[in-house]
């Protein structure tokens, strides 16, 4: 007989008893250290590790090292929230979505998602947020096996003043500052 339907008989007994109420104090405590483990070992929402911690005041938890360990991932997460805030305040919001004046570097967004993944803890910006890491990776990898590609004409002076142009692209395909870098190559300026 499992410990919760071992309650419930004595729940239906019409008779009152002390060990009911400790029976019930240690299926509450056992369920809690069951539930704590297995949330430990996954990726829950924070308002998840938030309500355990609440309980763990009602049901009695004296497992110190459990608490510390998901008190440690909502002090994470909270933290890591904070720094989504001031990253949105920066430039980026929450659609990840930068304002036309302002562009986050590919960099500072790679170091809040790594430390957003560090706390363990389910959060819709960070899932946004490695969405758009994801399509910069992507895009960026891209954009390096295209340049790839091209060879600029660095290295030989003959080249630099040839009006003639080296390779012939549609001018539309390179960012702006490879065609101004030709331009100026091209022109001498």
């Amino acid at each position: 007989m499992q410990l919760r339907d071992m309650l419930q008989v004595g729940y239906s007994l019409p008779l009152e008893f002390q060990e009911i109420d400790e029976l019930r104090a240690y299926v509450h405590k056992t369920e809690w250290e069951e539930s704590a483990r297995r949330l430990i070992n996954t990726k829950a929402a924070l308002h998840i590790y938030e309500e355990l911690l609440v309980s763990a005041e009602t049901v009695g938890i004296t497992d110190m090292d459990l608490i510390e360990s998901i008190r440690l991932r909502v002090n994470l997460a909270t933290s890591w929230m904070q720094k989504a805030k001031q990253f949105e305040e920066m430039g980026l919001d929450r659609s990840c979505n930068p304002p036309k004046n302002r562009r986050c570097l590919v960099e500072d967004l790679r170091e809040l998602v790594l430390q957003g993944e560090a706390s363990g803890v389910k959060m819709e910006r960070l899932t946004l947020y490695s969405e758009q890491l994801a399509a910069a990776d992507k895009w960026i990898q891209s954009a390096k096996q295209f340049l790839d590609g091209i060879e600029l004409p660095i290295q030989s002076p003959e080249l630099i003043h040839s009006k003639e142009p080296i390779i012939k692209l549609d001018p539309s395909h390179l960012n702006p500052l490879v065609r101004h870098r030709n331009v100026w190559l091209r022109d001498g300026e």
